[in-house]
């Protein structure tokens, strides 16, 4: 029993701890940028190699909509 209660708060403590990481738009280039150049990470066939050379055009709104998505969780 106090097995498992500890169990659950350790899993607690893990997911506040993950949901107080606070990313940047740095670590988001950072995790496309480790993505194999030529493998697409979505169904819309864009490379992560796409998304490196033009990161000055798509690097904001791609940033923005990650960073949203994990700082509104």
């Amino acid at each position: 029993m106090a097995e498992s209660a500890v169990k659950s708060v350790a899993e607690w403590l893990g997911k506040l701890v993950v949901k107080e990481v606070k990313y940047l738009h740095g670590d988001v280039l950072e995790a496309v940028s480790a993505f194999s150049a030529e493998k697409t990470p979505g169904q819309d066939e864009f490379t992560s190699k796409f998304f490196t050379a033009s990161w000055g055009i798509v690097g904001k709104d791609i940033s923005e909509a990650v960073l949203g998505f994990f700082h509104d969780c």
